[in-house]
């Protein structure tokens, strides 16, 4: 049974991935700055933990075998770009360093769709669709910055380090009850296209940190995750025809309900197999 540490447990993210290790036997001490709205599964042990302090860190990590390192800032708004940029990098490094010195095996880190530069705006376009983890990547923001030098770190870790790392970009996060945002949102779909109408259930999220722990995978490796399916209802081609992305080059098979973001690494590397759609959920 993996002694695994969840950070960021309070949130959507992490209290749905929380329950999915605990399913799967692990022994999970899940740890946030707050307390989780919704009770932890039974037997998961809670602290709370400020992770922008080292020794907090340190403690924390103690033991461990696995960290699924999820806690940050989780957006490019509701904060000043200082305090995310700082809170954000600071305990990411903090979890890296604690983990890489007190003998963490692996370590699951969720970073951002936002860190390919054309999320939550027009200014900049993918190349081509669906993106995969080749494509180039332009931070733009703080938030997008931090979770790209997240992804930095876990490369340097890797270099000094004996722990493997997976950098999870993640499209937008849905969870139970949150569905209902999509009937207004495709009555506006070409608006939408800077997160190419996709997004991944923090459950599955849960199940890609699982089978990394299960995975022989060694160093950093990087992966996109989302849904299997987009949530237009829609051939995605018509959309994309009225959209600003009409003039990307659309890459072979991409039609009907595919999603905007490749995800074949993380099934072939991982077993990755999304298995929420927003067509359970309405």
């Amino acid at each position: 049974m993996p002694k695994t540490v969840v950070t960021g447990a309070a949130g959507k993210v992490g209290w749905w991935t929380v329950g999915v290790l605990a399913d799967a036997g692990h022994d999970v001490l899940a740890v946030d700055r707050v307390q989780p709205h919704e009770s932890l599964p039974k037997g998961v042990k809670f602290w709370l933990a400020e992770l922008t302090d080292l020794g907090e860190v340190y403690q924390c990590l103690a033991g461990a075998d696995f960290v699924c390192h999820i806690a940050a800032i989780p957006s490019p708004t509701g904060f000043p770009e200082a305090t995310t940029f700082r809170n954000n990098t600071i305990s990411t490094f903090n979890v890296f360093q604690a983990s890489a010195d007190s003998g963490v095996k692996k370590v699951a880190y969720t970073s951002s769709e936002t860190v390919y530069g054309f999320i939550g705006g027009q200014r900049l376009k993918p190349q081509y669709i669906p993106v995969d983890e080749a494509h180039p990547t332009a931070p733009q923001g703080a938030y997008a910055l931090s979770k790209k030098l997240g992804e930095e770190m876990a490369d340097m870790f890797c270099r000094n380090h004996d722990v493997a790392f997976a950098s999870f970009r993640l499209a937008n996060v849905r969870v139970p009850g949150q569905y209902g945002v999509y009937p207004d949102r495709r009555r506006q779909a070409p608006s939408h296209a800077s997160g190419l109408w996709s997004y991944v259930d923090a459950r599955d999220v849960g199940q890609a940190c699982r089978r990394f722990w299960e995975s022989a995978l060694t160093g950093h490796t990087v992966f996109n995750l989302s849904a299997a399916d987009n949530w237009l209802d829609q051939d995605v081609k018509s959309v994309i025809a009225d959209s600003a992305f009409n003039d990307v080059a659309l890459r072979s098979g991409f039609e009907g309900d595919s999603t905007g973001w490749e995800i074949t690494k993380a099934r072939d590397l991982l077993g990755y197999d999304p298995e929420h759609s927003w067509r359970q959920n309405v």
